[in-house]
C-alpha cells in the first residue's frame, strides 16, 4: 500500500503540534516548580542590593567602622542592641508598606519573575 506524498507532511505537522503543546505544558510546570525558589531569589536580590549600596556609599562604611573603633565595647553592645531593634522595626514597616493591608504586593520584580518571564511567553 503506497503512501501518499501528503502523509509525511501531515505527520510532521502533527508531530510539530504535539511538541509545541508539550513545550507549553513543560513551561507551565517549570513556573509552578520554580515558585519554591522564590525565597532564595528574594534573599539573593536583597543581598545584591546591599552590596551595591555598600559599594555606592563607601563613606558611610568608613564612618561606621571609625565609630566602632572609637566606642568602648560596652557602649557598642548597648547601641548595637538599640540599632538592631530600630532596624527590625523599620523592616516591618517597609514590609507592610510593600504588601499593604490586604496583602497585595506592589513590590518590584525579583530575579525569579525575570527568569520565569523568559520561559513563559
Amino acid at each position: 500500500m503506497p503512501s501518499s506524498p501528503e502523509t509525511p507532511a501531515t505527520d510532521l505537522a502533527e508531530r510539530r503540534w504535539q511538541l509545541i503543546q508539550r513545550s507549553q505544558s513543560l513551561r507551565a510546570q517549570l513556573v509552578t516548580d520554580a515558585q519554591a525558589l522564590a525565597p532564595v531569589f528574594s534573599v539573593a536580590d536583597h543581598t545584591r542590593a546591599g552590596v551595591v549600596w555598600l559599594r555606592d556609599h563607601p563613606l558611610w562604611v568608613a564612618v561606621a567602622v571609625a565609630t566602632l573603633v572609637a566606642l568602648k565595647p560596652s557602649r557598642l553592645w548597648r547601641w548595637g542592641g538599640k540599632a538592631w531593634t530600630v532596624w527590625r522595626f523599620w523592616q516591618r514597616i517597609q514590609n507592610l508598606r510593600k504588601t499593604g493591608p490586604a496583602g497585595a504586593s506592589d513590590a518590584p520584580r525579583s530575579a525569579l519573575s525575570g527568569v520565569l518571564a523568559y520561559f513563559v511567553k
